[in-house]
């Protein structure tokens, strides 16, 4: 079986820090991680950004460890990010947690797909921080989406989807652990997928959208 070229774009976060090591962990190693660039170190004791910057060091170790190149990009991505990931020929574009749109350029640099990982079942509690949303509603039914990129924020076509179940009262971490685990398992299926009549994305539900 061919190995598929992959580029992992995401911010460092925890949610997905941790798809990085559960992506490692199947051998599912991409060919480089894209990077927004690296946070200003916390001046302060705030300790949110001590903690946010503390994830992206591991983030960043965890990269080295397995030598594995780092693009970071710059606030114009067409400019800087698209013709590194040109030069790499790759088969997919993975994403989990991007602060920027983007374009469709960098979304069509991929030979077989452009997918996100996006911790909730779309098309509710789309954006950029669904699991504190939901955990702030009466819908405890937590779980994870992998859907096509497209122009629009969370509105690509949904090629996998599953609940995933957390204990009682879970907070954010554990419910980011099982929603990546989850999402990394369905990018192993999408993989596996694609080419045959078992991929078939679905258009979301916009009546349904939060």
């Amino acid at each position: 079986m061919k190995i598929p070229r992959i580029v992992f774009l995401s911010t460092g976060s925890f949610f997905s820090l941790q798809v990085a090591t559960e992506l490692l962990k199947k051998n599912i190693l991409p060919v480089a991680f894209a990077l927004p660039g690296h946070p200003s170190a916390p001046h302060s004791s705030d300790t949110f950004a001590i903690l946010q910057d503390e994830i992206f060091r591991q983030f960043h170790q965890l990269i080295k460890a397995n030598s594995v190149p780092i693009l970071y990009a710059r606030k114009n991505n067409d400019t800087y990010l698209l013709p590194q990931l040109n030069e790499l020929n790759l088969d997919y574009l993975l994403v989990a947690c991007w602060p920027d749109k983007l374009s469709m350029k960098i979304i069509s640099c991929s030979r077989d797909a452009s997918l996100n990982i996006h911790p909730s079942m779309l098309p509710k509690f789309r954006g950029t921080n669904p699991i504190s949303e939901q955990l702030a509603t009466e819908d405890k039914k937590f779980g994870v989406s992998l859907h096509l990129l497209n122009d629009r924020l969370d509105e690509g076509e949904i090629v996998l989807q599953q609940q995933v179940k957390v204990s009682a009262g879970a907070d954010r971490i554990e419910i980011e652990k099982a929603t990546a685990l989850a999402g990394v398992n369905l990018f192993a299926r999408a993989i596996n997928n694609f080419g045959t009549e078992n991929w078939r994305p679905i258009k979301q539900n916009q009546i349904d959208a939060s």
